[in-house]
């Protein structure tokens, strides 16, 4: 679940459960990274907080239940006689399975990047448009009868602090979340390449 996304329930959610999954303490400092605790506050925090909580709980109970991983060695045995070392390895038809299945995984989230990617951009798009729509509904109620005082008030109030917000919000997905993105890109084409043998 991303930053951005405003069910704060489901963020929270996702949250406590890769806490508790991976064994780690609470940590609730993710809680105010919504557009939707700018506008309802503490109602917001309230509901990420329960969503923490629960998915803490499902996390640290899937941790417990499951089956701890057997180790996987090379066994050697000494023989007495002549000290011969045998080995036991991965048959070629094993290792070029899994090398497969891995590329095939990193090809799946190479393209899942991608599409990350182009979502972001749109979604900057969206911000920008829904914004304006917000700004032209004002100046139709204004001309059907909303007092001109009221109206300035939303414009140079309630609008612009809006806009400042999905500003941040932006520049955050310019900043952050595409340079990430990117980052795990290029990360995943090299593992491409590296398996694909080229």
């Amino acid at each position: 679940m991303g930053i951005f996304n405003s069910n704060d329930f489901d963020r929270g959610y996702d949250d406590g459960y890769n806490a508790g999954i991976n064994g780690k303490e609470k940590d609730y400092t993710r809680m105010g990274m919504s557009l939707k605790f700018a506008i309802n506050g503490s109602k917001t925090l309230d509901t990420y907080t329960n969503g923490y909580n629960k998915g803490y709980e499902k996390g640290i109970a899937d941790k417990n239940s499951k089956k701890i991983p057997q180790k996987v060695e090379i066994a050697e045995s000494f023989q007495p006689t002549n000290n011969v070392i045998e080995k036991k390895y991965y048959s070629p038809k094993s290792k070029n399975l899994s090398i497969m299945s891995s590329l095939q995984d990193y090809q799946i989230q190479l393209e899942q990047l991608n599409q990350l990617v182009s979502f972001l951009n749109q979604f900057k798009e969206t911000m920008d448009e829904r914004l304006n729509e917000y700004r032209h509904h004002i100046n139709v109620m204004r001309e059907n009868g909303l007092s001109v005082q009221t109206s300035d008030r939303f414009e140079n109030d309630h609008i612009k602090e809006v806009e400042i917000l999905l500003n941040q919000i932006k520049n955050l997905i310019d900043e952050y979340s595409i340079p990430f993105t990117r980052q795990n890109i290029e990360l995943t084409e090299n593992l491409i390449q590296l398996n694909s043998g080229n």
